[in-house]
């Protein structure tokens, strides 16, 4: 149903007169073992984690995907002969989400599935990494490899050129990631922790921030403000997954499979947590290259790895008979993050039977001492575009970074007492939460850096997105434009020491229009144990709007003549001119969103052009613009 807000634009005449390469094969350490990194979570930690997730539950395909299927026409037909329509990118997937898991799983759509897709040989996936013996496998997985594919994809933009060569600009940097949940050790992370960081930060660029990770430099977190800033916006809109539920054998038609099969059709690319150290290889394939026949059940490497394609007629040699035997055929290519010349692999990648993710093999005189390969994918969903609604610049001191959490909150301006206040990254031991409780009792000697990894104070100033926490508290009333709302970043020093943390200035920037409001208080605020707040009143320019599907009214003072608003009621965004559909009832104009949805995080301009009359002939003196921000679901990782 469509949602309806209100603007009341006065007619009046009287008010009209005053109206005023080389970075694959690089090894930064000398080294013949490879780093791996997934830390390992338990089954009930990785159960409390999908818990909080949307589960995917339908995959529609886009116009990416119905390019690899034969077409009559440039049309395709169901099997009932009905015209199947290309989803918008960034709106293919369908979610059951946590608390709503009774409400029964949705019927499959129409998609149609070509043999074989290979998205690592598309210009929106990255040149093969190395991450050497860095223990940064998530960072590379879920950021190089998957973030900067999925957001290609979504953004019409390139990861490599035709020639191979790195589109530096438009890949997500590992290092980042690594550096803000590896608690300042060559150590394995958390799975969980990367994904709050990706949500909670974004993640920046390799041109802008190295991917290169050292041994020095694993400890040191990004200082560079306009670094992070620009993390912000390749933020995705969600991660999602899917388990296999399945007790028999894995093959091409596999509800589990086929899902994967359609996120790769639409040109997207998933993570899997598994244990590359127990894979059996073969080059017993059909083309030579390397294969997984199978995993141990010996939890050997944990690992995270990239699903970059399929190809239904691949043979993988499951039972190593050279013989192509009923259920080895059918296969995912899979991405690694050992460069391009490692052992076992061929140019970077491998394949892996369909058969091997499951725990029971449907090949005769397979090994029996096996498990299942990985059961469950993630998935992140791009945004097309992304602009957070305010930002807030918060300049600190410490020389123990591990201490410092943040929280940011909003109220109205008639109040102290904020109306929500969050963590930054959702109460996640990571950066800026009080990162050293994770590692806090393993090496307490990592409590003693500062922001890149030596004794002494430092002074930084990090941008924080506010937009969770308007989302949390406005997503289901929004709010109009111009609108005043008191902002509060809370610094707490949660660790009981002698040392403290000093909060300095804050500056809240709303990147829509420039505006910069400083907070009135100037002093500086020294948390020892404690916490420290300031505040911002700010005037929130855009309407914020609070469904991507809700319509707009405006009111007017006088009825308006239907034949003057087409082409003087429009929408801009992006340079783009985009005439919706109005409709006028008396005095008010309805106005239904662009292409059936507005996109969320983002602004839009609305057009009131001096064309529009009342019935009694007046008309507006000068254009009036209105910006409009409108918000995506606020949810919770």
């Amino acid at each position: 149903m469509k949602r309806n807000v209100l603007f009341i634009i006065l007619m009046l005449s009287v008010l009209f007169q005053n109206s005023a390469f080389i970075f694959a094969e690089e090894i930064t350490d000398e080294t013949t073992e490879f780093g791996t990194g997934l830390a390992d979570m338990s089954d009930e930690q990785w159960a409390e984690f999908n818990a909080k997730l949307p589960l995917i539950v339908d995959v529609k395909p886009n116009e990416i995907a119905l390019s690899r299927v034969e077409n009559t026409e440039n049309q395709l037909f169901s099997n009932s002969d009905e015209e199947i329509i290309a989803e918008k990118i960034g709106s293919e997937v369908s979610y059951v989400y946590p608390g709503d898991m009774s409400s029964g799983s949705i019927a499959s759509s129409e998609f149609p599935l070509s043999d074989a897709v290979d998205v690592s040989q598309s210009l929106t996936f990255p040149p093969i990494g190395n991450q050497g013996s860095i223990n940064s496998c998530v960072a590379w997985s879920l950021g190089y490899y998957q973030l900067t594919n999925n957001n290609c994809v979504a953004r019409g933009t390139k990861a490599k050129t035709s020639s191979g060569a790195a589109v530096k600009e438009n890949i997500m940097s590992p290092r980042f990631i690594y550096s803000l949940v590896n608690g300042g050790k060559n150590v394995g992370t958390y799975y969980d922790e990367a994904c709050a960081a990706i949500m909670s930060y974004g993640c920046p660029n390799i041109k802008s921030y190295s991917y290169n990770i050292t041994k020095s430099n694993l400890k040191e977190w990004c200082i560079n403000t306009d670094v992070w800033n620009s993390a912000i916006y390749n933020k995705p809109r969600r991660i999602s997954y899917e388990s296999n539920n399945s007790t028999e054998p894995i093959t091409a038609t596999t509800p589990f499979v086929i899902n994967i099969k359609r996120l790769l059709s639409n040109g997207y690319v998933v993570t899997v947590p598994t244990f590359v150290k127990s894979f059996v290889y073969t080059t017993n394939t059909s083309t030579g290259a390397y294969g997984c026949r199978y995993m141990k059940n010996t939890e050997l490497g944990a690992h995270a790895m990239t699903i970059v394609g399929y190809d239904d007629e691949f043979w993988v040699d499951v039972n190593n008979n050279k013989k192509k035997d009923n259920g080895e055929i059918g296969a995912f290519k899979i991405a690694n993050s050992w460069g391009a010349s490692a052992s076992n692999y061929t140019n970077g990648y491998l394949w892996m039977s369909y058969d091997a993710i499951g725990s029971e093999s449907a090949v005769s005189n397979a090994p029996k001492s096996r498990a299942a390969a990985f059961d469950t994918y993630y998935f992140i969903e791009p945004e097309t575009e992304y602009t957070p609604l305010l930002v807030a610049n918060v300049k600190m001191t410490t020389k123990k970074r591990n201490q410092v959490a943040v929280k940011v909150g909003i109220s109205n301006t008639d109040t102290t007492t904020p109306d929500e206040l969050i963590s930054v990254v959702n109460n996640y031991n990571i950066a800026f939460n009080n990162a050293s409780q994770s590692w806090v009792s393993e090496d307490t000697t990592i409590l003693d850096k500062n922001f890149t990894g030596g004794t002494s104070n430092q002074t930084v100033t990090i941008p924080f997105d506010l937009t969770p926490v308007i989302k949390k508290a406005y997503d289901s009333v929004g709010f109009t434009e111009k609108t005043s709302k008191r902002l509060y970043i809370e610094v707490t020093d949660a660790v009981n020491n002698n040392d403290n943390i000093t909060l300095k200035d804050v500056t809240i920037v709303e990147p829509i229009t420039g505006k910069t409001i400083a907070s009135s208080n100037t002093s500086d605020l020294v948390a020892i144990n404690n916490s420290v707040t300031k505040t911002v009143d700010f005037e929130i320019t855009p309407f914020v709007g609070y469904d991507e599907n809700q319509d707009i009214t405006l009111v007017f003072n006088n009825n308006i003549q239907a034949s003057t608003v087409a082409n003087n009621i429009y929408l801009s965004k992006d340079d783009n001119i985009i005439y919706p559909k109005c409709d006028v009832i008396d005095n008010r104009v309805i106005i239904s969103p662009p292409t059936n949805e507005y996109t969320t995080d983002t602004d839009y301009e609305l057009h009131i052009g001096t064309g529009v009359k009342s019935k009694g002939g007046n008309s507006m003196q000068s254009e009036r613009i209105i910006l409009i921000y409108i918000l995506d679901e606020y949810y919770v990782y």
